[in-house]
């Protein structure tokens, strides 16, 4: 069997790695190098409170990877030490106890805190922005450049072949098989995985299949030095829960993202000054802070399904062509689990998930729904 991965970010990295043991892996990738778009953008967090129940099913079974690479993977750790403390203002510290509630439910351990024990803990939270909160202790940093080249290096190792500057410009269903253009060059294959991040749906027009309406929406972050004197380092990650903004240590800085969700076209995502000043608003009418220098701003596109669940299965209509997308805010602390389900649907094996799981993943939803 051959496989052509369209997309080097992280889906595409995990499913390739996983494939390449078992079948001949090529991956296509449109930049001049892997992660460029929102893999590399991403402050990524390994957290089992965010996101939907088989997001958090996702997240807990990709923890023993990310805690334990296999042998040769990484010559480091890729989870650090970090925690995550979701905050609410009084009129919503029902949306707290939601959040508590489901992640009991999934085994997650979490503490449920006081305004007085929040502002304990971050010091700079003003009681009334931080009523109540729900802290995270086990959530954990990713490093996410040492995950996607521990990705990429093995899948090359076990034979797959990268191939950068290659914007799709066709594909197309031949010989009971599939053909991947990029210009000049082509790829003959039994499957295609797409993994194009928010070029998705374009990938799938490309081959005359239905969109399956993926949503990219714009997302900002800034970095800025903590006030002189104020020891950020040992901070968990603050969330607003009604998602006005979020704020963590990076290095000796702080980032921090006003959660902006802007409808996008898959582009080269630039941050809006507008959103930046949004995000330095909310983050000094919640705290002690004050923004005297903005030092860095990035934006990026996180990709969304219509119900914010990731599609990753082989479209109902045209076999061979598989979908594996739409993993929005969440695609790296998922990508060891979503890369081994790939391959297990690929390779005809028992999927690495409960069946409710499986299908709750499945694109086939969205052809129902037409």
């Amino acid at each position: 069997m051959r496989v052509v991965v369209i997309g080097a970010g992280i889906a595409g990295a995990a499913a390739a790695w996983h494939l390449a043991e078992h079948v001949s892996v090529d991956i296509i990738e449109r930049e001049g190098h892997p992660g460029a778009h929102a893999t590399g953008r991403s402050a990524a967090l390994h957290t089992e409170t965010s996101g939907a129940p088989v997001v958090s099913a996702l997240a807990a079974a990709s923890r023993p990877f990310l805690a334990e690479p296999p042998t040769g993977f990484t010559d480091h750790a890729l989870l650090s030490s970090r925690g995550l403390l979701w905050i609410a203002r009084s009129a919503e510290r029902h949306l707290l106890e939601d959040k508590a509630a489901a992640a009991e439910a999934h085994g997650v351990e979490v503490q449920r805190l006081d305004s007085s024990q929040c502002c304990d803990l971050v010091g700079v939270l003003h009681p009334e922005a931080a009523a109540g909160g729900v802290h995270e202790p086990g959530a954990m940093n990713i490093d996410v450049d040492g995950l996607l080249q521990g990705f990429l290096r093995g899948a090359r190792r076990r034979g797959a072949e990268l191939h950068v500057d290659a914007g799709i410009t066709a594909v197309t269903e031949r010989d009971g098989g599939w053909r991947v253009q990029a210009g000049e060059r082509h790829w003959d294959c039994d499957v295609v995985v797409n993994a194009a991040g928010a070029w998705c749906d374009p990938v799938a027009a490309l081959a005359g299949i239905a969109p399956l309406g993926l949503r990219p929406l714009r997302r900002s972050v800034f970095v800025f030095p903590p006030p002189e004197g104020v020891d950020a380092s040992g901070w968990p990650m603050v969330w607003d829960i009604g998602n006005r903004f979020y704020f963590e240590p990076e290095g000796p800085m702080l980032l921090v993202s006003p959660v902006d969700e802007t409808p996008s076209e898959p582009c080269d995502a630039r941050p809006e000054v507008e959103d930046i000043a949004l995000g330095v608003e909310e983050l000094e009418a919640a705290t002690t802070m004050q923004v005297r220098g903005v030092r860095r701003t990035w934006a990026g596109l996180r990709t969304f399904t219509a119900d914010s669940v990731p599609a990753a299965g082989f479209d109902p209509d045209h076999q061979g062509f598989f979908w594996l997308a739409g993993q929005g805010g969440y695609g790296i602390k998922t990508s060891p689990a979503l890369g081994r389900l790939c391959a297990a649907l690929i390779l005809d094996r028992k999927p690495p998930l409960e069946p409710d799981d499986v299908e709750a993943l499945d694109p086939a939803r969205f052809r129902a729904r037409r």
